[in-house]
């Protein structure tokens, strides 16, 4: 598993966005719950089909996440 951050909402749609296009299967994780109970954290992680080869290269782009 490799993990890689993004700085929001928004960039997380555009990886989608970039595996759609790129006929790799995905899946948007959504947070219906949040800090103030009111507003939903909406989108916050997405997953992709295992990557091999030159699909790894689609998302070089992206660093790997580090805590």
């Amino acid at each position: 598993m490799v993990l890689c951050g993004v700085k929001n909402q928004n960039a997380l749609l555009n990886v989608a966005d970039l595996a759609s296009f790129n006929n790799i299967q995905y899946s948007l994780f959504y947070e219906p719950d949040s800090a103030d109970d009111e507003t939903p954290m909406g989108n916050t992680a997405l997953c992709t089909q295992p990557i091999y080869g030159e699909q790894c290269k689609i998302f070089k782009k992206y660093q790997i996440w580090k805590p």
